[in-house]
């Protein structure tokens, strides 16, 4: 596949982006192998305090090299953003990001879904060809959880749907020169909802 992106933003002059695409893909039943750009931003299905939504406007094309896999129990997807290359003699940092998600199924079936989400994203900067005085910076973020899905197949229920994604999130600076504020998190993010008959939903995130 090949193409072009363009970005136009209302309030401004001209495209704000103008990049050529490329991506070569190759399927196998369930396995995909893919090179150029990748199925990134909100296909990786990170929660956000992994991956800002956000990116699907700020930082919508991924290059690199991806992985994915997708049978009826176990869905999978490992990537390499490079999002900055250097060359010889460069005053900027190589920047490149690495992910993986996968959701492995409990229970499935038409109505109920039971799931186990695993999720790592490490960011990095360095490089061993650049000018600039900067340490080299490594941060791991993961994520584990457990996730429920409802969804009715009666539009006259009461209840038509519900989910509730739980997860408990890790950080760690692997960084040999500790710059950030903090070196190391954790914590608990949950994100329900439920929708009823007339489209009346409710939605919890903490």
């Amino acid at each position: 596949e090949g193409g072009i992106f363009l970005l136009k933003e209302f309030g401004f002059d001209g495209f704000s982006q103008v990049l050529p695409t490329f991506t070569l893909r190759v399927d196998k039943g369930p396995l995909s192998l893919i090179f150029g750009n990748i199925d990134g931003c909100l296909s990786h299905k990170l929660i956000e305090p992994l991956y800002d939504f956000e990116n699907v406007f700020s930082n919508p094309m991924e290059y690199g090299g991806q992985v994915k896999l997708n049978t009826n129990r176990f869905v999978a997807d490992g990537w390499m953003n490079w999002e900055k290359g250097i060359h010889f003699n460069a005053d900027y940092q190589e920047e490149l990001t690495l992910g993986l998600s996968t959701f492995t199924y409990l229970f499935k079936s038409d109505k109920i879904k039971i799931s186990i989400p695993l999720q790592a994203y490490i960011a990095h900067k360095g490089g061993q060809i650049d000018t600039v005085p900067y340490p080299v910076f490594t941060h791991f973020n993961s994520a584990a959880g457990i996730t429920f899905n409802y969804q009715s197949s009666n539009k006259n229920t009461f209840l038509q749907n519900f989910e509730t994604q739980n997860y408990w999130v890790y950080n760690k600076d692997l960084s040999f020169t500790k710059e950030l504020p903090f070196i190391e998190g954790k914590g608990f993010f949950t994100n329900s909802s439920i929708g009823f008959k007339h489209g009346f939903a409710i939605v919890l995130q903490y």
